[in-house]
């Protein structure tokens, strides 16, 4: 909604609630897995993160190569190259705002923080494991030891917001705060307090208050570097309470399975509704409804039939049943 210029919308927001979900979400399943087999299987994760990650990925950047052709532009080959690698967070990360001009570069940048995370931390936290060190513990050191540098970088460094906003290794704590929050779940040692219906609100005050302060008041383009601390581990808080809300909805569970496709085809509707209509409200309507055929697509023609065949790879290979 930030990229369509909805005012009032937070960007920065949205980007932090995405990591700390990612995060949750994958450490939940390897935390699921260790609990159920006593071991974590890193090519298997690798594996299933490949089939449902890169088909419709690599579909995208396609689709967006065609009608940037279609259209008779010049190909950035540089640019389309780095976000194919999933390097756009430290491109961005050294390049001048005024300069970045990359191709997809709106949804690359985070998806590359995400894929190097991948990278990184099942290799750690099947390390960890093994070492029978307390997880939880290994992890809070981590988290504090990110906070320290990135606070250094910026204060005695003086690296830019750009910076900050774009690396890599100054946004994974929103990630592993994310992990931690499933692990500390999944062993039960979640502080009572935190499922206090008063914490809650006050995380939902300062997620509000932020979004508000960013979009009405503030005219840095990157938020400051206080809301790098604050904003996941609020957003931590209101995802650990969201899942005591039942809900049986068809629409939000299929929504749900488009969110992927959603989030990468949002800008090539965006992109595409400007061309067509000049008028705010258009664009926005016509990039919704671009966003959702193009997200619908991608999930039955290109996704699901890669997962399915991932089943039937894992069933040959591991002698798995395909359920």
């Amino acid at each position: 909604m930030a990229h369509a210029g909805v005012p009032r919308v937070s960007g920065a927001l949205g980007v932090a609630i995405f990591f700390v979900l990612s995060g949750y979400l994958i450490t939940g399943m390897m935390s699921r897995e260790f609990s159920v087999s006593g071991a974590i299987s890193i090519r298997r994760f690798y594996l299933k993160r490949s089939f449902r990650i890169f088909p419709a990925f690599y579909a995208c950047i396609l689709l967006n190569l065609a009608l940037i052709g279609l259209h008779n532009l010049r190909i950035n080959w540089r640019g389309v190259a780095l976000a194919g690698l999933y390097a756009m967070d430290y491109v961005r990360a050294v390049t001048p705002a005024a300069q970045q001009t990359f191709p997809f570069q709106w949804i690359t940048w985070s998806l590359a923080v995400e894929e190097q995370f991948y990278l990184v931390w099942p290799v750690t936290l099947v390390l960890l494991l093994r070492r029978g060190v307390r997880v939880d513990h290994a992890m809070l050191w981590i988290i504090g030891a990110l906070w320290v540098y990135r606070a250094a970088i910026v204060l005695v460094f003086h690296a830019s917001l750009i910076y900050v906003y774009n690396a890599f290794e100054t946004r994974v704590d929103a990630l592993l705060i994310g992990s931690l929050l499933a692990i500390l779940e999944s062993r039960s040692l979640v502080p009572g307090f935190v499922h206090s219906l008063w914490t809650l609100a006050g995380s939902l005050a300062v997620l509000a208050a932020y979004s508000l302060a960013e979009t009405w008041f503030w005219t840095r383009p990157m938020p400051t570097l206080a809301t790098y601390y604050i904003l996941p581990i609020c957003a931590a808080v209101a995802l650990l309470h969201s899942k005591n809300i039942k809900t049986q909805s068809a629409v939000i569970t299929w929504i749900a399975a488009l969110s992927y496709s959603l989030y990468l085809y949002h800008t090539v509707a965006l992109e595409e509704a400007y061309r067509l209509s000049s008028t705010p409200v258009v664009v926005r309507c016509m990039a919704i409804a671009g966003t959702l055929a193009l997200a619908t697509f991608s999930y039955y023609c290109v996704e699901r039939p890669f997962m399915r065949y991932r089943l039937s790879f894992e069933a040959r290979r591991y002698r798995l049943p395909r359920s």
